[in-house]
């Protein structure tokens, strides 16, 4: 680097500078007209040219010498590679002797200074969105996204926030839901589409809510008394009022009714909805009843499309041969009619409709409809607005889906529903040509599929993994969605202030102490959208956030995949972290998976099936996915690989680890308690501990599970910075009573600690 340093003053006194006229292209709007201005990529310096000295400001960045404030990051990135360096420097200077004629990232930047003194609808569709890495301002172009909800009737520049209490029906729900995912995807698109809907469902919205519309944010509130031009709320309080707001938006949609009968068709309704337009509906509800007195069309019903299927008979209308079960018939009618429009890069498993229906037989111990985070309604909104594929089914191919009378009674084959699953996961593998997407959802297991309530023959959680290795198979990465969440339509358009973002780093070097036994806890379970988002909010925002923050080192395992979705919660808590904040990849890496399962003919223990041999091996495209994420958010440990009941640390995963998370990870495989992969440690993460778990439970694991090392690592679960600080109190407290000396690190202090003693097995 001081070589780069000296090579760059010297060039700067033997060239001087090779100035150039500012320009303004002249495609695009005049320097200045809506507070928006043009610099020259590699102009750091703006002084109108492109010069030696601008060369030296990057490299006087890259020691550290100056801060760039943004945009002037951008700028002086003229290789295009997200980060502001020597080669950039080289690059300029090139530009400045004539060896080069431009930069590949192109000629200009586009700066947005202010608001424009015109309308909504056009500040909206002129404002930069470049820092938008989701595709939220881009067309799918995996999906038919032709359909376009017509929101004239409504107030342009309007944020409409509808009240809990609107929401407290299911059937209502899912129409508001539904219609929230439609219009919100628009939002930005085009000069027409300035509308938002956000339904203020938990004290998190409104927290959320405050940040997203905040000054210079593409959802800007208006001010009248500073005459700051943004968007205006309008509050929802009632049925009623919502839809004498909405009425005519729902009208031009029209509905699409699903069959109480055939719950499945609830998860078909809410797919065509993301490619129509058309809002589910149950028929026959009270809701149909109301909506048709007002005189709402029915576009499309599935109303006994599917109740009279018999096995190995075509269905009605369909080249398809039914397999007897009402639910898997509609599932593959789908696939075969609608998943080829659907998008590759997401896919919803989300329950059905049956938590909708009073009385279904499937629960018996609920006679009523349930509500609450039961039902996933609130998820809706995002999964239409990604025109995601829904379905809803069992993974265990070993026993009759306890929601499927047609497997229970003999109609149909028992493990049909994993076999309908493996054909839609391969379908979205295949149209995808192995590119790894994202899989949103969870096992309902306080419902169905475990033995739960007695409704399956394995537990919550190993159905929870025998998921995740299924999913990993086809090249999915899950967003772990069990909470039922709201606004994520709404909050994957907000567009980050930042294309990539500085972790932190310990301030001093510990030495290793042979007499000392090092420790770290790990602060997970950060693999879904929905616990981050309110998570993030209660720990960090909620009154000042918990006040023990940044008192100790804290290690945040937070996924960087659901960056896509929840993108305001990065910026937060990037933008606000203490020296003592440290960021980690959460489950299994950018998101959750079974890395094992990856690997090419990966065999799953619990179940026996084998990944598909066509699929091949995945781990260099899951170290590509992830390298992507570990770049942007400065990330380069791997808080807890999940590997399902796979034991040791194979070379494989490590290999395919060791390319994005060099320093190191934890684990949940316990017989590679400390394993070292070409210098990057494994460690074996302690799962379970808590406030209320005993020091003795801690000492135990740190003497005799790791007995001969001086390393040992914890995971606990939605942990607040208060409920570690008690955990280290009350450990070291203790190991001192047993006369052993403890000491608790950062995550980056305990992997250098190992490498400094030389410790672990190694993995080949």
């Amino acid at each position: 680097m001081k070589r780069w340093l000296s090579f760059g003053l010297a060039v700067f006194l033997l060239l001087g500078s090779v100035p150039f006229a500012a320009a303004t292209p002249s495609d695009v709007e005049p320097a200045g007209e809506y507070g928006i201005h043009y610099v020259k990529y590699g102009d750091l310096n703006t002084d109108e040219s492109i010069t030696a000295a601008d060369a030296l400001a990057v490299l006087q960045a890259t020691v550290g010498k100056v801060q760039l404030q943004d945009p002037y990051p951008t700028v002086g990135d003229v290789n295009g590679d997200g980060t502001v360096g020597a080669a950039d420097a080289l690059l300029i200077l090139q530009f400045v002797v004539g060896k080069l004629t431009g930069f590949s990232v192109g000629e200009y930047y586009r700066i947005v200074t202010q608001l424009p003194p015109t309308t909504v609808q056009e500040y909206i569709t002129r404002y930069d969105t470049s820092h938008s890495l989701n595709g939220a301002y881009e067309k799918d172009v995996t999906a038919d996204t032709s359909c376009s909800v017509d929101v004239s009737s409504l107030t342009a520049g309007t944020i409409y926030r509808v009240a809990s209490a609107v929401v407290n029906d299911t059937d209502r729900a899912r129409l508001i839901y539904s219609l929230q995912g439609l219009i919100n995807r628009d939002f930005g698109m085009d000069e027409h589409h300035s509308v938002l809907v956000y339904v203020t469902k938990d004290t998190s919205d409104v927290g959320w809510l405050t940040e997203i519309t905040a000054d210079g944010t593409i959802m800007q509130m208006a001010d009248p008394e500073k005459e700051q031009l943004g968007l205006t709320a309008v509050r929802i309080n009632t049925w009623e009022a919502f839809l004498q707001h909405f009425e005519q938006v729902i009208a031009s949609c029209g509905l699409i009714l699903w069959d109480g009968n055939v719950p499945a068709t609830a998860n078909a309704a809410a797919t065509i909805c993301g490619l129509d337009g058309y809002l589910p509906v149950l028929a026959q509800s009270p809701l149909h009843t109301k909506l048709a007195s007002l005189g709402i069309p029915v576009k499309q019903t599935l109303l006994g499309r599917f109740e009279n299927g018999k096995r190995g008979q075509p269905l009605a209308d369909s080249t398809l041969i039914s397999t007897g079960s009402a639910k898997n018939d509609t599932y593959l009618w789908m696939l075969e009619n609608y998943f080829p429009r659907c998008t590759t890069t997401h896919i919803a498993y989300v329950q059905d409709g049956a938590v909708a229906i009073k009385g279904y037989e499937a629960y018996p111990d609920h006679p009523t409809a349930l509500l609450g985070g039961s039902n996933h309604l609130a998820n809706h909104d995002y999964y239409i607005a990604r025109r995601c594929f829904f379905f809803d089914l069992a993974v265990n191919p070993n026993e009759a889906a306890c929601d499927d009378p047609a497997q229970k009674n003999g109609q149909a084959d028992i493990g049909l529903d994993n076999d309908t699953m493996c054909k839609i996961l391969q379908a979205r593998y295949d149209r995808a040509k192995g590119a790894f997407g994202q899989f949103l959802g969870f096992v309902p297991w306080w419902s169905k599929y475990t033995t739960h309530g007695g409704q399956g023959s394995i537990a919550p959680t190993w159905v929870e993994w025998l998921l995740a290795e299924t999913v990993s198979c086809y090249n999915l990465a899950k967003d772990a969605d069990v909470a039922n969440t709201a606004n994520h339509s709404v909050y994957y358009k907000y567009v980050p202030r930042h294309k990539t973002y500085k972790n932190n780093a310990p301030k001093t070097k510990t030495v290793f102490d042979p007499d000392v036994s090092y420790y770290t806890l790990y602060l997970g379970d950060y693999d879904s959208s929905a616990w981050v988002k309110d998570y993030v909010y209660s720990m960090w925002m909620q009154r000042g956030g918990d006040k023990n923050r940044g008192q100790l080192p804290l290690m945040w395992g937070y996924n960087p995949n659901l960056s896509h979705r929840i993108p305001m919660v990065f910026d937060y808590v990037y933008e606000n972290k203490t020296d003592l904040d440290f960021f980690v990849c959460g489950n299994s890496g950018a998101g959750y998976v079974m890395p094992s399962a990856l690997v090419a003919d990966y065999q799953m223990p619990l179940i026996g099936k084998a990944r598909p041999t066509g699929n091949g091996d995945a781990t260099d495209a899951w170290a590509d996915y992830c390298k992507a994420f570990y770049k942007r958010f400065d990330l380069d440990i791997t808080g807890f690989i999940i590997n399902s009941s796979v034991l040791t640390v194979e070379p494989q995963v490590a290999r395919c680890y060791n390319r994005f998370s060099p320093v190191g990870s934890l684990t949940n495989m316990t017989q590679t308690m400390l394993g070292v992969y070409e210098g990057t440690p494994y460690v074996y993460c302690q799962n379970g501990v808590d406030v209320n778990t005993s020091p003795s439970v801690l000492y135990s694991h740190l003497t005799d599970r790791m007995r001969g090392y001086n390393f040992a690592a914890y995971r606990t679960v939605l942990a607040t910075p208060t409920n570690i600080k008690q955990i280290v109190s009350s450990f070291d407290a203790y190991a001192a009573e047993k006369g052993v000396t403890t000491q608790y690190v950062d995550p980056y202090t305990f992997f250098d600690l190992i490498r400094q003693s030389e410790q672990g097995t190694v993995i080949c």
